[in-house]
């Protein structure tokens, strides 16, 4: 319905009136909280009904899609439909506050922005299994609500829906794909959230607006242990997961434990938490991202050797760090304006001779201190783990090779040891992975060769043992470079021949049936081939011909595809050639019989004589004699057709006149050609 209804507002004087919207408007302005969008059904001054409508707003009216039963008594408002909870759809009844319960009912799917702001006194809400999202400002204020239990499937929860609310306990389910965390906001004197349980790894932060939290959560680590925020993250810590949340100026994020799983620290995932102070880098850790912890009140930063990158102003502005400790030599440290911001000035940065941590600090005149040389471990064992060596010469990069991903007898991974730099196939061309040149040629033999680069604090030996598909083989050509840190290594593979591939397996697409034309029928197929995973569109006279058999009359035809060049092999496809529709056309002649000739005997006439064909087959034809009339009278006894040749005879004893025969005509067909239909033609044979 209509919100300002009622016979009272219908029957107010004139004056009457504009001093109702004066008042109206003065009450908007004090009532209203915020709102995203444009609001069109506003229940300034009504009570809450027993039911009603509270589904999406149309019209400037509330749809059926969502319905409510409310308990005056019990203050028990149920909500049940399909689909969407209309904004505002009871933030403005003058009673709200009456209001102890809600319980929306399965069906439901989406709570619209200030759905339920302001419900004062409301303890609990039943959330319904389906429900997806809960919108902004959905349940603003609502002061008493101190429990909620999540769905596992809602995805969505906008800025401030739970704003001032009085929950103690967060518990995000593995759903959640996009948060505000100023949903749970809250302003001073207001809120009591104690814990957070974040169950989804895949999730956005979103950035509305500077996002709080109550400053009693100070720890932060994996679910299960004892901590304020606990969290199922094992790979990467996501961007923003733990940025600005605060109450006021107040920081709450004190201490952060990681698991030893943790690979990576997203952008600006701890900024502005300036009350941290204690958080472990795992061994394993390899990126941490842009600005991840700007602003934070970390002290003392140890980085393991496994972290290969460190992003811009990752550690700027952190007041209180006196040291960074790099212990990979070979570290990329941010540095591309060439203004020292990944690491806060005041902080002495300390690694290893020689190393990226010392370049960095030389450059911007931080202070250095030196952990001495890089220390030098011999590599005994390379062990190639994998070769593709399919080499097809359709794909551009028909190969990988990797470090096997094993510990080897010293219990160190292979991988952590060294890495491929590059790679080739080498013939009367080259085929490089790396840059992607090359396309390997059909006939031509290749042999591959890797160069592998030892990582900081490794160097290769000159008697290493070479180790490929889990054999100690002998590599004909290597070679080490002065400082033991690259190695080449060639011919320890038989060479491999390039074979055309099979084009038996593509897919052939754009054969279809055709009618017969007196021409050779052609198609234009479109053949696609899948090569190691890759998908191709081959191209007519590069990589395929088409040739035809059976292809003019009807009847079934055959298109065979040549594979060329790269390809070899056939495949054939068959269509049909329908046969077409019979040419059969006749029209009517003029005949004459001499009358002298008549008295005597029978007279006959060539099909010809009565009938034109004017597109005619040789085909079989079948005639049949319909009526021979003068006026309306018949005289069908006097005439005869044959019934294979058409032959017309006029029998003896026919008068002078002018005589309309009718007869029908059908083409039998042939080889290429459909029945005809029954064709009437009426001729005149005239006796004088």
């Amino acid at each position: 319905m209509s919100i300002l209804q009622g016979k009272e507002v219908r029957h107010m004087t004139k004056i009457g009136k504009k001093l109702a919207a004066v008042l109206l408007a003065v009450a908007m302005v004090v009532t209203f909280m915020p709102v995203l969008g444009t609001q069109t059904v506003y229940a300034l001054g009504v009570t809450l009904p027993a039911s009603g409508n509270c589904g999406q707003v149309q019209d400037d009216e509330f749809s059926d899609n969502a319905v409510f039963t409310y308990d005056s008594d019990t203050g028990a408002l149920v909500i049940s439909g399909t689909g969407e909870i209309g904004s505002r759809a009871f933030a403005d009844y003058s009673d709200k506050a009456s209001i102890r319960s809600v319980v929306i009912n399965a069906g439901i799917t989406d709570i619209s922005p200030n759905a339920f702001e302001g419900l004062t006194n409301i303890t609990s809400v039943s959330f319904p299994n389906g429900l997806v999202a809960i919108g902004a400002f959905a349940f603003y204020n609502c002061f008493d609500l101190n429990t909620v239990t999540f769905p596992d499937t809602l995805e969505t929860i906008d800025t401030q829906a739970f704003y001032n609310d009085g929950i103690s306990v967060i518990d995000i389910p593995a759903s959640m794909k996009e948060l505000n965390w100023d949903a749970f906001g809250a302003e001073s004197g207001y809120g009591n959230i104690t814990k957070v349980i974040m169950r989804s790894t895949d999730i956005l932060f979103t950035e509305r607006i500077v996002k709080k939290l109550p400053n009693t959560i100070q720890t932060a680590g994996p679910i299960g242990g004892n901590y304020d925020y606990q969290f199922a993250w094992t790979d990467k810590i996501p961007d923003q997961a733990f940025a600005y949340l605060k109450n006021n100026d107040a920081s709450y994020l004190a201490s952060v434990v990681l698991p030893d799983s943790i690979t990576e620290i997203g952008y600006s995932a701890f900024s502005g938490a300036t009350n941290l102070e204690s958080i472990n880098f795992p061994e394993g850790l390899k990126t941490i991202g842009w600005y991840a912890f700007y602003g934070t009140g970390l002290t003392n930063v140890s980085l393991p050797d496994s972290v290969t990158e460190i992003g811009r102003e990752a550690f700027n502005e952190c007041q209180s760090l006196g040291r960074v400790s790099i212990l990979n030599p070979g570290c990329e440290i941010y540095d591309i304006y060439a203004d020292g911001s990944a690491i806060s000035a005041d902080a002495a940065i300390s690694g290893y001779n020689t190393s990226t941590a010392q370049s960095f600090a030389e450059k911007y005149g931080r202070i250095f201190e030196s952990l001495g040389d890089v220390p030098t471990e011999i590599i005994k064992t390379v062990d190639i783990g994998n070769i593709w060596t399919n080499l097809d010469p359709v794909n551009v990069i028909p190969f990988t090779a990797e470090v096997h991903d094993e510990l080897d007898s010293d219990g160190v991974n292979f991988n952590d040891k060294m890495e491929v730099s590059d790679e080739a196939w080498i013939s009367d061309n080259v085929i490089n992975k790396n840059d992607g040149s090359g396309i390997p040629k059909v006939g031509k033999s290749y042999e591959y060769s890797i160069v592998l680069k030892a990582k900081p604090g490794w160097a290769f030996s000159d008697d290493f043992t070479f180790i490929y598909g889990g054999k100690e083989i002998a590599a004909y050509d290597k070679e080490i470079s002065d400082d033991g840190k690259g190695l080449v290594l060639s011919k320890f593979m038989d060479p491999i021949t390039v074979e055309a591939v099979n084009i038996s397996a593509a897919t052939v697409t754009g054969v279809s049936n055709k009618t017969y034309s007196g021409k050779a029928q052609t198609q234009n197929p479109a053949v696609k081939m899948n090569v190691n995973g890759t998908a191709f569109i081959l191209k007519d006279g590069t990589d395929y011909t088409v040739s035809y058999k059976n292809n003019l009359n009807a009847g079934t035809a055959t298109v065979t595809i040549t594979g060329k060049g790269s390809y070899t092999g056939t495949i054939s496809k068959t269509f049909k050639i329908n046969k077409a529709t019979n040419p059969l056309k006749i029209s009517p002649k003029t005949a004459t019989v001499k009358y002298s000739k008549l008295k005597k005997k029978a007279q006959t006439l060539a099909a010809t004589k009565v009938i034109k064909f004017t597109k005619k087959l040789n085909d079989k034809k079948t005639y049949s004699l319909v009526s021979a009339k003068k006026g309306s009278k018949s005289f069908k006894k006097y005439f005869k057709i044959n019934k294979t040749t058409g032959k017309v005879t006029v029998k003896k004893g026919l008068k002078k006149g002018t005589y309309k025969v009718k007869v029908n005509v059908k083409a039998a067909g042939d080889n290429n050609y459909m029945a005809s239909d029954v064709k009437t033609v009426t001729f005149k044979v005239k006796v004088k």
